[in-house]
């Protein structure tokens, strides 16, 4: 199997079917775009976290025999807007022909009014340059159909509907949408880590726990108090695609301030587990 792989912007412990690529998940998607943070009773809380990528599971005849691999989130608030970075290092080791081994980056800036976002995506596998997307979007108001301008690759563009959402804005309309009991969250969002964007993005919102399963030494040492949480299961699929079935899916745990307690992602044939050992929280600044 060769990976054409991409982590999803975030971050977000997840049970996750990706038959193509690795999402980097700890984008925030989100909508509400016009109003303040406040008006979702939503606090993100800004952190680096730190994951071991281990092997959970391998079917008979995947040729996967090992993985290794770490990623680590950070996400950061400040007056105005939100900004994400991910780097992950994944090893898979397939009997047939060894170790390949993927590095993905991606970082991101949004603007809290919904009228600016830009990225930059950076993939390599064994030391090769795979794919390099980078652009940004302007639009006079949140929510306004307009067009992504891509500088790599060059002349690029894509074209995103009415009311498409940003990751962050995405994330807190998520979690806001499980606060007020709401079973179903379907949006549009465009993130940029992929060339499929943007999605379709249909969610399934589990029940509340009211304690944190994993809250453990890792969220204790970074002074976090104990959170709910809820299991999110998201559907992707591509803007432009007429297929019933999606693109890939995502299970997510995320605590009520937006931090990923844990990450599975299914690859069909193999499962990969993501969990935190180190937490860092970061201040936010005096706006």
């Amino acid at each position: 199997m060769v990976f054409k792989e991409r982590f999803i912007k975030f971050l977000l412990p997840f049970w996750c079917v990706n038959r193509s690529r690795i999402i980097a998940v700890f984008l925030g998607l989100g909508l509400m775009l016009t109003h303040p943070p406040a008006v979702l009773g939503v606090e993100l809380e800004s952190h680096r976290a730190h994951y071991t990528m281990d092997l959970l599971s391998a079917e008979a005849g995947s040729g996967v025999s090992g993985v290794s691999g770490a990623m680590v989130y950070s996400f950061n608030e400040n007056c105005y807007s939100w900004s994400s970075e991910t780097n992950v290092n994944l090893k898979v080791i397939y009997s047939d022909r060894g170790e390949v081994e993927t590095i993905w980056s991606f970082a991101s800036f949004e603007a809290k009014n919904g009228t600016a976002y830009s990225f930059q995506v950076r993939h390599l596998r064994n030391g090769s340059l795979v794919e390099l997307f980078k652009g940004k979007v302007n639009r006079p108001a949140a929510g306004t159909a307009t067009t992504v301008q891509y500088s790599s690759p060059n002349n690029l563009e894509v074209h995103l509907p009415s009311m498409t959402m940003f990751p962050v804005r995405h994330l807190m309309e998520l979690i806001s949408a499980g606060e007020t009991g709401k079973r179903m969250f379907n949006r549009t969002v465009f993130d940029g880590a992929s060339d499929d964007n943007p999605y379709r993005i249909n969610a399934i919102i589990g029940n509340k726990r009211n304690k944190s399963r994993n809250f453990d030494d890792v969220f204790v040492s970074a002074g976090l108090k104990e959170a709910s949480s809820r299991h999110f299961q998201m559907a992707f699929f591509p803007n432009n695609s007429k297929r019933a079935e999606p693109k890939f899916e995502l299970g997510v745990v995320y605590r009520n301030d937006g931090i990923a307690e844990k990450i599975r992602q299914d690859f069909g044939d193999f499962v990969l587990e993501l969990t935190p050992h180190r937490l860092e929280l970061i201040d936010k600044p005096k706006c």
